[in-house]
């Protein structure tokens, strides 16, 4: 992989820019002369080496690495800095937060030595530490899985035998207290499943390259979201309140992450509208499969919060409950946008798009 190099050199230089010299030499050049933009660039761009060549105009050196430094994405990005001359006080020089420094006359091959050392280092360091995150995910995931999960596996079997106790005369007590068993540890049950989801998803929907290709999966998005919103608003208690509006369509969208998405987002519905509230859920299909579940306006002034900030009226970076998070990820993995709108008198909208697809021709017998 060719080494990246964010190069910030001052507006005016002794020397001619280092950028045509650099290309040359194989590397991916960034070159910027305005202080203000490196810093967003080296976060945008993700380079191996930010290199300072020269006095910068308006700031000094030092105060680019300090921002470089105190910045998340770019806190350990190595910074070489080529100064006019060998400083009186080099170490104060390293303190001010280079990593390492040249002084003119510049001596070429060193300095090329030096970017390739730095670049191996930080890659090799950027490795182990991608490597670390992911053993961690897993022995969290694993952890969930064998101390949490399947304990409450177990928490809800006793509790619902507990809870058909109620035959037994003088029962209903313990029934009663089998109900509650049931509903807590299945709550529980559904929060590590969504955390263990995340968990999964982290990886898979990091970037817009890793979205899954097109044409893969496809589903009876009717058959579906039907079947799924009748049994998500059963569970809720709240199946009078359900109101389906649904085209026949298929979408490109594995069965099981369209289940997840349609009873998230009526979980979440129904969570902000108070009791005999209609949530209605309906399709279209033209270019893209759309997917829309609304709440009852009349909830948009005391629960409204409880799907957005309070004055967003659009918003497309859903991260209020993990359980909204994990449907934008499945939406954008497979393609799909996620959108939740506000608006007064119209209730709160939550509007899925995902790519269309052709029903499936029947396999010849």
């Amino acid at each position: 992989m060719v080494a990246r190099i964010l190069l910030l050199e001052g507006a005016a230089e002794r020397e001619e820019s280092l950028a045509p010299r650099l290309s040359a030499e194989g590397f991916d050049v960034l070159a910027e002369r305005d202080p203000a933009k490196c810093v967003q660039m080296a976060s945008e761009k993700q380079p191996d080496v930010v290199v300072i060549n020269g006095r910068l105009p308006g700031c000094s050196a030092s105060d680019i690495v300090k921002q470089l430094h105190t910045a998340e994405p770019t806190g350990l990005l190595p910074v070489v800095q080529i100064v006019d001359s060998t400083p009186q006080d080099p170490q104060a020089l390293l303190d001010d937060g280079a990593d390492d420094y040249l002084a003119r006359p510049l001596d070429w091959p060193a300095f090329l030595a030096l970017l390739s050392a730095r670049t191996r280092r930080w890659r090799e360091w950027n490795a182990f530490y991608n490597r670390r995150i992911e053993q961690t995910r897993s022995k969290v995931v694993q952890a969930l899985s064998h101390e949490v999960f399947y304990p409450l596996l177990e928490i809800e079997a006793n509790g619902e035998y507990l809870a058909r106790s109620e035959a037994v005369a003088g029962a209903s007590a313990v029934a009663d207290t089998g109900r509650e068993i049931v509903s807590a540890a299945h709550r529980l049950h559904r929060m590590l499943g969504k955390l263990m989801l995340a968990a999964t998803l982290e990886e898979e929907t990091a970037g817009a390259e890793s979205r899954l290709p097109a044409g893969g999966q496809t589903a009876d998005a009717y058959a579906i979201v039907k079947q799924t919103a009748v049994q998500t608003a059963q569970l809720c208690g709240r199946e009078e309140e359900l109101v389906l509006a649904l085209e026949p369509a298929w979408a490109q969208v594995a069965a099981v992450d369209l289940e997840w998405i349609v009873e998230e987002l009526i979980r979440h519905a129904f969570s902000v509208s108070p009791p005999g509230a209609a949530v209605s859920v309906a399709s279209r299909a033209k270019r893209r499969y759309e997917l829309t579940v609304t709440a009852a306006p009349e909830v948009i002034a005391e629960r409204a919060s409880v799907y957005l900030p309070a004055g967003h009226r659009t918003t497309s970076a859903l991260g209020l409950e993990i359980g909204l998070e994990i449907v934008r990820r499945l939406v954008v993995m497979h393609g799909g946008s996620l959108e939740v709108r506000r608006k007064a008198g119209k209730g709160i909208r939550a509007v899925v798009e995902l790519p269309r697809a052709k029903k499936p021709r029947p396999v010849d017998a």
